[in-house]
């Protein structure tokens, strides 16, 4: 193989890699940030939190176990 497909292969491999990485951290801070909305609300039942919370479990499927942990203790932390 061409020394050079392979380096641009690698290459690129190496990008997506550090997108994806980069694109987790951002579920992560967004997941986060939802979990402190949706557990220092006064109005839990509001459409607001509602929404909140739908979106929260899209990023739960996303997220690592540890911040799943974290999130759920963050939530847990303030009811």
């Amino acid at each position: 193989m061409d020394p050079s497909v392979t380096s641009a292969k690698a290459f690129l491999e190496k990008q997506n890699n550090k997108e994806g990485k980069a694109a987790m951290e951002e579920t992560r801070k967004q997941a986060l940030m939802l979990a402190h909305m949706i557990a220092s609300s006064e109005e839990p039942f509001s459409k607001a939190i509602r929404e909140a919370e739908e979106k929260l479990n899209e990023y739960l499927k996303k997220v690592d176990p540890q911040t799943q942990k974290e999130i759920m203790e963050k939530i847990r932390g303030y009811s």
